[in-house]
């Protein structure tokens, strides 16, 4: 078996082959068939391997994101895109890869890599003719398939999750999230927490001291002796990086205190062959564009060298929404013909128009039952010498009441309907002189006057006057004071 760089060919059995064929027929293979080969014949794939064609596809995609594809957290920590270790690959796949496309193309370059790199693998001739030649079974989803390709693969020296182990320390600090790093924990079999029980923290604070060469006999004792805050007290007073409640500095360091009483399976492999699209994408991320509440998605995040090359794609314009019952185009003027006299007067203004009516008619009442009162009395007076009974007084003396009724009715309506009233006024006018009403300031309208009644007290006697004036002052103080009363 033999591979030209230069072709980019592989020779099995004698015969050549294109590289890009024979990844192409080896990528429709399904995860447990790969797993199950390279587990039973064990061929110790490196890990990193597995990350190399991750970082092949999601360079690509990287090219084309835009500002609303991730948040600006994320953002900030792909400037540790070098850095990422297989958990963050798989999770940045996750979120920017989610193409049937882009899945095969990474089974694809994989598949590259292995055959690349058969001289440190020990592939065979034989092998990969019988990879080759397999019955092709349906291919699961990027989640299941992955697990099977991350569980054949081993860490190579020095590494952990194929990265370099003295460089994912500090990274995970500075770009991992808490659930990131506990899930890292968890693929190893590790399980990781945010809280440490009471003994976890005691057996952590006797390895960090017995390391330091602090730890003692009467150290010891108190440690064991004290209670969850006394530890916590103790991690301060003696400077150990823990607590009970874990940051995610703290969490790391306990993660890596794990596994230095672990044994991880390394793989033989120590070099590996590849070509510059397995090398991560350098480039920068443009923050300005997330100022504000408002970020602009026509315009590139991740700027690389060439990019002026490269094609850009616009985002999709997003469907409009179509209201089903619209609202009637006649609505909002009738809305805003009713609401126009109440938004243009201020409340007090209305108050004080709404006192000023109901006081006016008041005044005219009081002042035309005076008027009508005083014929009444003073014909009474005249008929008692002469005995004459006159039952139209008494008709005269219920006009007013229900005139003062009526009046009070009118500002009433003239508050709610101010038109109407003004077009029927003069309609009242021509009816006849029985239903009419007493006039505020013309009193010579009123056919009862200048009758022969009047005539008669015009010649009364000096005294009758007085004394029917007396009366008339008498009587109408106490038809006001019952007038008041009424009302």
């Amino acid at each position: 078996m033999d591979f030209n760089y230069e072709k980019n060919t592989v020779i099995i059995f004698g015969k050549s082959e294109k590289l890009d064929t024979l990844a192409n027929r080896l990528a429709s293979l399904s995860g447990e068939q790969v797993y199950g080969f390279f587990s039973n014949r064990g061929i110790d794939v490196p890990r990193k391997m597995n990350c190399m064609a991750l970082t092949s596809v999601i360079n690509e995609r990287l090219k084309t994101l835009h500002a609303s594809e991730l948040s600006k957290d994320y953002f900030q920590r792909l400037n540790y895109y070098k850095e990422f270790s297989e958990v963050q690959l798989y999770n940045l796949f996750l979120s920017i890869c989610n193409t049937k496309e882009q899945f095969k193309q990474y089974r694809v370059n994989l598949f590259k890599l292995i055959i690349m790199n058969f001289v440190g693998l020990n592939l065979t001739d034989g092998e990969l003719k019988y990879l080759k030649d397999l019955k092709k079974l349906s291919v699961e989803n990027f989640d299941t398939y992955f697990r099977f390709i991350s569980s054949m693969c081993q860490e190579q020296e020095n590494t952990f999750d194929g990265q370099d182990i003295t460089l994912l320390r500090d990274f995970l600090v500075n770009s991992g999230s808490n659930q990131e790093i506990m899930d890292l924990g968890r693929k190893y079999g590790i399980q990781l927490s945010q809280s440490l029980k009471k003994q976890e923290l005691i057996d952590y604070m006797k390895y960090y001291l017995n390391r330091a060469g602090e730890l003692s006999k009467s150290l010891e004792y108190e440690i064991d002796a004290s209670t969850l805050q006394g530890l916590n007290n103790m991690c301060i007073k003696y400077r150990v990086p823990m607590s009970s409640n874990m940051n995610k500095s703290q969490l790391v360091t306990y993660l890596f205190y794990i596994l230095s009483q672990c044994e991880i399976k390394n793989t033989s492999i120590r070099r590996i062959e590849f070509s510059e699209m397995y090398k991560p994408l350098e480039f920068t991320v443009d923050m300005s564009l997330f100022k504000g509440f408002y970020r602009d998605d026509t315009k590139r995040v991740i700027h690389y060298v060439g990019e002026e090359n490269d094609y850009f794609p616009l985002l999709e314009p997003k469907e409009e929404i179509v209201v089903d019952n619209p609202i009637p185009l006649t609505e909002p003027k009738v809305v805003e013909e009713k609401e126009e006299p109440i938004i243009n007067e201020p409340e007090e203004i209305q108050q004080e128009s709404m006192e000023e009516e109901k006081e006016e008619p008041k005044e005219e009442i009081v002042e035309e039952q005076e008027e009508v009162v005083e014929e009444p009395i003073e014909e009474i007076v005249e008929e008692q010498e002469e005995v004459v009974e006159e039952p139209i007084e008494k008709e005269e003396m219920e006009e007013p009441k229900e005139e003062a009724v009526e009046e009070k009715e009118e500002p009433l309506k003239k508050q709610e309907e101010p038109v109407v009233e003004e077009k029927e006024e003069p309609k009242a006018e021509k009816k006849d002189n029985s239903s009419f009403k007493l006039a505020k300031d013309d009193v010579s309208e009123n056919p009862n006057y200048h009758n022969e009644k009047t005539q008669k007290l015009g010649r009364s006697k000096v005294k009758i006057a007085l004394l029917i004036s007396a009366i008339v002052v008498v009587v109408g103080v106490a038809v006001v004071f019952f007038l008041l009363m009424f009302i």
